[in-house]
């Protein structure tokens, strides 16, 4: 079983309005053993997970859309298990920090590692992390990327692009007052990119401020109002 496909298929399904039922019960009868060979190298588990992370979030807003409403709903939308993959039940959060960030402590911005994970994260985690997914994961809300349908065969140049993008819509340098405005993303997940001192390098290397600048940075609100089907 392709089960790479699966992932873009019910991603195709959620954009054109069609019914992906069938999707969701081929993933609850899937064994671990069958992900982890299919799932084989990095870039066939960062098209995966990441697309399962979106689509499983445009899922849930779409049943109830209230769940972006407060700080407590949205606690519940992110941490409750309610993606089945054959005996192992996950939530956004388990895929987001324990697969695709490779079993980080989900309030710990990226500094600490978790001292314990289950078997299913340990087998199909990616194993070398790559900072640009948070340029690629979609909360449902509008100040998230667009939903992009990734595959392994494209992955690299399809997450530089997604960074391009998102970098070019979020990120303001003003010269005058050495200073630079960036998403709350950076905020959250400061340990990803090493820090404030990574951060200032993440943005020289994508070119958005000067190699000789070190600005002052400036985290600008992460708006909450659903976005729903953005896909581009």
């Amino acid at each position: 079983m392709q089960i790479e496909q699966l992932s873009i298929d019910l991603l195709n399904r959620l954009k054109s309005g069609e019914d992906y039922a069938d999707i969701l019960s081929k993933f609850e009868k899937l064994k671990t053993r069958e992900m982890v060979s299919s799932l084989s190298s990095d870039e066939k588990r960062k098209a995966f997970w990441i697309n399962i992370y979106n689509a499983f979030s445009l899922i849930f807003l779409k049943q109830n859309p209230c769940l972006m409403e407060n700080q407590k709903c949205r606690y519940l939308l992110f941490s409750n298990k309610r993606i089945i993959f054959g005996e192992n039940k996950l939530s956004l959060n388990n895929i987001l920090h324990g697969i695709i960030r490779h079993s980080k402590v989900w309030w710990a911005k990226g500094y600490l590692s978790k001292m314990y994970t289950y078997k299913f994260e340990r087998k199909l985690r990616i194993r070398n992390f790559d900072n640009r997914i948070h340029f690629a994961i979609n909360y449902g809300n509008k100040s998230s990327p667009p939903v992009r349908i990734y595959d392994s065969g494209g992955i690299n140049h399809q997450l530089e692009l997604s960074t391009k993008l998102f970098l070019d819509s979020e990120v303001k340098f003003y010269e005058e007052d050495n200073m630079v405005t960036i998403s709350q993303i950076f905020n959250w997940y400061a340990g990803d990119f090493g820090g404030r001192k990574g951060i200032i390098e993440f943005l020289k290397k994508h070119k958005k401020i000067p190699q000789e600048s070190t600005p002052m940075i400036i985290y600008t609100p992460f708006i909450w109002t659903p976005g729903i089907g953005d896909f581009e």
